[in-house]
């Protein structure tokens, strides 16, 4: 099971590197993922394991295959990502 935790929209810079790729309208989802388990007790525990982040720009950025790119965020951090046909796929978590 996984919860949205932390939306986060913005106006933010695309780079590659340190080449400037774009200057971009974002929308950044995080999810909590949680493993469930019964316990012998009847109580059903919820543990955090790992968090889910996807990514949406208002426009495709220009990138070539297997290259590493990094969004900037308003709010100072940062989250890595490839451009694959038009589509984002956030490679970890947002990070400062």
């Amino acid at each position: 099971m996984s919860n949205l935790i932390e939306t986060v929209k913005g106006k933010g810079t695309v780079f590659s590197g340190e080449r400037l790729v774009a200057e971009v309208q974002y929308e950044v989802w995080v999810y909590q993922t949680y493993n469930e388990t019964l316990l012998l007790s009847g109580q059903e525990l919820r543990t955090p394991s790992f968090q889910n982040t996807e990514l949406k720009l208002n426009k495709p950025v220009e990138a070539d295959f297997n290259e590493l790119l990094t969004l900037h965020l308003a709010d100072g951090r940062k989250l890595n990502f490839w451009a694959l046909g038009g589509e984002c796929k956030a490679t970890g978590g947002l990070y400062l």
